[in-house]
């Protein structure tokens, strides 16, 4: 079925960013109809009911334009240039309206405003010309919000003017009709294609009606219907029937599924160092499925996470369309078969330190990913190996590794062997593992006791969740990490033990920078053994310095032990709040409070607290941070400075 979509009628609208408003026409008496197309305005459209002619001229987007370059352009020191507010203009202007959303919209889109911000030379002739025509743009503007009984006025104010508003009783939505036509009516799954065009309709019975929402529901519910089998599904007719004297809006829509569509041939471009079968295993579809976008995304998602590639692009070409079979594209660029890394760091508490890496991305010539690390500092030393596999479809991969590390930290020194074996599943911005791992330490204290050998087998799960979007100057979002593990019973352990263990943070900066950014950490940690002596050291908890709670050594808050060394405790929490302001473009003030502290039973747990500034420059290659930290029970000021960088 396929109905014509009438042309909307529009009164000359000059108001920024609300072109593509509803044609809305309400005689004294009697209904008038306006209809949306899907396409919005591309030039002059007019159209005739009764006596009444109405028109709309495209010229809003070229002054938005101009003012959307104005707030963009930047100064000598970066920052945004700020628009004058309304009060603020040669000429002030104040709107006076009961809703605030209409009082913002009209303060922020009247010509009368607006050309006064673009055009601060702006004439009295001129601001004239603007004030005669104030009345209707704003009652233009208004109808988008559902005020189509409005009364406007302006009048003179000191300088300037007052434009006040009358709202009116404000148009509801009587009825919302979305019909589905075409070969999608006799497919079984109807009630579930129904839904999916539904589920993101938002201009429901009894609400408001809002040009933008109803704009919105009509791009969700196509969108709903293209999501599954039906791609080439098209919008046939849509019109929103508004009755002024009653104040009410019926809302209609109908969609075309057209011919019901099948995945095609799967090919795979750009592949010269690792076998296509890294790409179809990824993939959930194969030749002959019914389409489903979601499918699509699926693998755009699971080939951008792999590290084999460094783009991904997956296109369904339907230019080539097969009878009902959309041929399927996916075009790669692969990494370099090997990858060589080396880091240099250096801080106050660890002094200069070195890492050096080596990935290969194909051994065995079948995509597995092997790697392997040395590092090295005044604190430790370490070297490692690991193995993966290729991801599958859903995400997941098995990986093993092995490490050693020895190192002395708080006159505790401690010789320790970890591996382990692990499931992974991956999934856009998480990540879930399940393992079996093994720790092994030797620990003595320097001069001191030997605590021995302790060991650990253990059953191990863990979750990770990202949100942040950069680790190079967080603003937004947040992390989250937690494991929990437990040994059976004393299998290939020197005792039963389990552990849980959290580490937690969260970003928030302003819509407007110049606020900064405010930072909550949090790190927590259980371990259940009957003597803590028996269990690996590893395992067990010490805290302080400069990415816990600063104004203390480094790991100097745990069990005090024989000659002040400090040992593991089986509980451990710290927090920390931190308030980071800019002072230029890439520099940064920072004030915060830490606090903290370790113990071997929850009743005997203490805190210790930190308080101090810093300085951040968040540089091209690394973040440079500097803070002066006093340790309250220490009563003692420490600095740290940490630097990294990696080439």
């Amino acid at each position: 079925m396929g109905l014509g979509v009438q042309d909307m009628a529009f009164k000359p609208i000059r108001c920024l960013g609300y072109l593509l408003m509803p044609a809305l026409l309400f005689p004294t008496s009697g209904w008038a109809s306006a209809v949306a197309t899907q396409d919005g305005l591309s030039g002059i459209k007019q159209a005739n009911w009764g006596n009444v002619s109405i028109t709309a001229r495209p010229l809003a987007v070229a002054e938005q334009e101009v003012v959307n370059e104005r707030k963009k352009a930047a100064g000598k020191d970066g920052k945004e240039i700020e628009l004058p507010k309304p009060s603020e203009l040669q000429y002030p202007i104040e709107v006076e309206s009961e809703d605030k959303v209409a009082t913002d919209m009209l303060s922020e889109h009247l010509p009368l405003i607006v050309q006064q911000q673009m055009n601060t030379s702006i004439d009295a002739e001129q601001i004239a010309f603007l004030v005669e025509d104030t009345a209707q743009d704003a009652k233009s503007m208004l109808d988008t919000l559902g005020y189509f009984n409005a009364v406007v006025s302006i009048a003179p104010k000191d300088k300037g003017y007052v434009v006040k508003v009358d709202l009116g009783k404000r148009t509801m939505i009587e009825s919302v009709t979305l019909n589905l036509a075409g070969p999608i009516l006799d497919d079984e799954k109807l009630g579930e294609y129904y839904a999916n065009a539904m589920e993101g309709w938002t201009a429901d019975v009894g609400e408001p009606f809002l040009q933008d929402t109803w704009s919105s529901s009509k791009s969700a519910a196509i969108s709903g219907v293209r999501r599954k089998q039906y791609p080439l599904a098209k919008m046939t007719h849509s019109k929103a029937t508004i009755d002024p004297a009653q104040n009410s809006a019926k809302m209609e829509a109908e969609i075309n599924s057209n011919q019901a569509i099948f995945f095609g041939n799967l090919t795979v471009n750009g592949t010269k160092r690792y076998p296509e079968s890294i790409v179809h295993k990824l993939s959930k579809f194969k030749a002959g499925d019914p389409y489903d976008s979601d499918k699509i995304v699926d693998l755009q998602n699971a080939l951008e996470q792999d590290s084999h590639y460094s783009g991904v692009f997956v296109t369904p070409k339907f230019d080539q369309l097969q009878g009902d079979r959309v041929p399927m594209e996916v075009t790669v660029q692969e990494v370099p078969r090997q990858k060589f890394d080396a880091g240099l760091s250096y801080d106050s508490e660890e002094g200069p330190g070195i890492r050096l890496g080596y990935e290969h991305y194909n051994v065995f010539n079948r995509g597995y990913v092997g790697s392997s690390f040395m590092s090295y500092n005044k604190y430790e030393q370490s070297f490692g190996v690991g193995l993966s596999q290729p991801r599958e479809v859903d995400g997941s991969y098995n990986t093993a590794a092995i490490n050693y590390k020895n190192g002395t930290v708080q006159k505790v020194k401690t010789e320790a062997w970890n591996a382990g074996v692990w499931h992974v599943k991956e999934r856009d911005k998480s990540e879930m593992r399940l393992g079996l791992e093994y720790y092994r330490d030797k620990s003595f204290v320097e001069d001191g006791p030997d605590f021995g050998i302790s060991y650990a087998t253990m059953l191990t799960a863990s979750w990770r969740y990202n949100t942040i979007e950069t680790k190079a100057r967080p603003q937004h979002g947040y992390y989250f990490y937690g494991k929990v593990g437990s040994t059976v019973g004393n299998l290939m352990s020197s005792a039963s033990m389990q552990m849980a263990k959290a580490d937690a943070a969260y970003y928030f900066t302003p819509e407007k920078k110049k606020y900064g950014t405010f930072i909550v950490r949090g790190q927590g940690g259980l371990v259940n053994v009957s003597n803590e002596l028996n269990a690996p050291q590893s395992l067990l908890f010490r805290t302080g310095g400069a990415n816990s709670v600063r104004g203390y050594e480094y790991e100097s808050i745990g069990i005090r032990g024989y000659e002040d060394a400090v040992i593991g405790g089986k509980v451990m929490a710290t927090a920390s709040l931190e308030y980071q302001l800019p002072i230029k473009q890439d520099y940064a003030l920072a004030v915060f409070h830490d606090m903290g502290g370790v113990s071997n039973s929850i009743g005997d747990f203490t805190i210790k607290h930190g308080t101090g500034i810093g300085g951040r420059w968040f540089s091209p290659f690394a973040p440079i941070a500097f803070d002066l930290a006093y340790g309250h029970e220490d009563q003692k000021i420490r600095w740290y400075i940490g630097l990294g960088t990696q080439f």
